[in-house]
C-alpha cells in the first residue's frame, strides 16, 4: 500500500544531490520470500520514477548547456 512512496523517495534522493540511485528488488521482489504484495505496481512505479529522474537530469544539463552558449 506504500508503492507511491517510491516517487517521493526517488525525488528526495535527487533533491539532496544523489545522482546514482539504485533500486532493488527486481520486479518488486516477485521471486523472493520478501516480495511486495503488489509486485507489478512496484516494478512499474520504480521504472517510472527512474525515467522521471533521468529526464529531469537531462533537462537540467540541456538548460545548463544552453545557458553556457548564451541561448537562455
Amino acid at each position: 500500500g506504500h508503492e507511491e512512496e517510491i516517487y517521493l523517495a526517488a525525488d528526495a534522493a535527487y533533491d539532496v544531490g544523489a545522482r546514482t540511485i539504485i533500486a532493488w528488488s527486481y520486479r518488486g521482489g516477485e521471486p523472493c520470500d520478501y516480495k511486495s504484495d503488489h509486485c507489478d505496481r512496484v516494478w512499474e512505479i520504480t521504472g517510472d520514477a527512474m525515467r522521471r529522474l533521468r529526464d529531469r537530469y537531462q533537462n537540467e544539463k540541456r538548460l545548463e548547456m544552453r545557458r553556457m552558449m548564451g541561448l537562455e
